[in-house]
């Protein structure tokens, strides 16, 4: 706690953070082939709190049951997932959720996160020549503070 997790993924608009950094570079990336690819990115944002997974971008309310696929692997059923055209978009979804987010004051921080949230960014490319689809997944992942806020 107190330490800069949040500080580091988010930053400040003066310098940004990890997040803002990736998904700027990311949409670069992604405007540099748009001559080759169609492009589509989805994104998610959800906590895990308490051993429970809520999700920052819905209604709020009951916690999302967790399931595995055999082909995917685990997701939380029912988890909202939004189209993003720009960076701009994916941060006004993080301001949205981190204001639903679990936080607690500390003797280290005013508002620390007693909750691991992550962004979940998913990409999926259709070559323009017919040569397939790919689709990939990159979870940005903000820790939470101090488990025993009595000790920070």
């Amino acid at each position: 706690t107190g330490s800069g997790k949040s500080h580091s993924m988010m930053g400040s608009e003066e310098d940004p953070g990890l997040i803002p950094r990736v998904c700027a570079g990311l949409f670069d990336r992604l405007q540099a082939r748009a001559h080759e690819v169609r492009f589509k990115v989805e994104v998610s944002y959800y906590e895990i709190y308490n051993e429970n997974v809520f999700d920052l971008l819905g209604d709020g309310g009951e916690g999302l049951r967790v399931r595995e696929d055999p082909k995917t692997g685990f997701y939380a059923d029912g988890l909202t997932t939004l189209a993003a055209a720009n960076p701009g978009h994916i941060i006004r979804y993080l301001e949205k959720g981190n204001r639903l987010r679990a936080t607690a004051e500390t003797n280290m921080n005013k508002r620390s996160s007693r909750s691991h949230a992550v962004l979940a960014i998913t990409i999926t490319q259709d070559s323009i020549d017919g040569a397939g689809t790919k689709s990939s997944r990159i979870n940005l992942i903000d820790l939470a503070g101090s488990e025993n806020s009595k000790l920070s």
